[in-house]
């Protein structure tokens, strides 16, 4: 009995152990499992504001883009609106621009002389151009002719100049010749007057010499008859 009673308090010592130690490892996963919520609680809570907050900067950036977009239709449609305003000016400019002119187009038709005027002095106009240009054509002419004058007595002249050069280079040399016949016919004379003197005297060696100076004198005359001839006139003293 005694034993049993032991037993049995050993067994209740044991199932209690066993019953605190279950307790005890109940109470350790219970507060992991609390734990592990509470952390799971708090990621959902960071997640949720993280979100929250997306959402706010999302809405921020969608009133700024409307905001944006907002300011960019008005500036246009204010731009539409001047470029409307200055459409309407220029037109109107457009508009008075041309009504003066036509206001001036028909003052100047009013102050505009008849048709036949305006063709009498078109007429008139171009009567005065085509003498005009006659005119100048003449002068063209009569310049281009002056000019072919002018050429023409240089040619004339610049031939007359060379002709006379060469008519007096010949006149020289005909003179040259001449001169050099008439010494060769003086210096003969007088050659022929002391033979005739020594013939007179009866001299043996000036008959001699005469012969040689009548021959000379021959000679002498037959030459110079075809000098003259070469000159174009007849000899003065032959």
């Amino acid at each position: 009995e005694t034993r049993r009673a032991a037993n049995a308090a050993a067994l209740e010592e044991q199932r209690r152990a066993i019953a605190a130690e279950a307790e005890a490892k109940l109470a350790a996963e219970r507060a992991a499992a609390e734990e592990t919520l509470r952390a799971r609680e708090a990621e959902r809570r960071a997640a949720e504001e993280a979100r929250r907050e997306e959402q706010r900067a999302a809405a921020a950036a969608r009133k700024a883009a409307q905001a944006e977009a907002a300011r960019r239709e008005k500036e246009a449609a204010d731009r539409r609106a001047e470029e409307e305003k200055a459409r309407r000016r220029a037109k109107a400019v457009e508009a008075a621009a041309a009504k003066k002119k036509g206001k001036a187009k028909n003052n100047k038709a009013k102050k505009a002389p008849p048709a036949f005027k305006l063709e009498e002095e078109r007429r008139a106009k171009a009567a005065a151009e085509l003498r005009e240009q006659e005119e100048k054509a003449a002068r063209l002419a009569a310049v281009q002719e002056a000019a072919r004058r002018a050429e023409r007595d240089a040619a004339e002249r610049a031939g007359a100049a060379e002709r006379a050069a060469l008519r007096e280079a010949e006149e020289l040399a005909e003179a040259l010749r001449r001169s050099e016949v008439d010494a060769e016919e003086a210096a003969l004379a007088r050659r022929v007057s002391r033979c005739e003197e020594a013939v007179s005297s009866e001299s043996t060696g000036g008959a001699g010499s005469c012969s040689g100076v009548s021959i000379g004198w021959r000679r002498a005359s037959a030459r110079r008859p075809r000098a003259a001839s070469r000159s174009g006139s007849a000899p003065s003293n032959a």
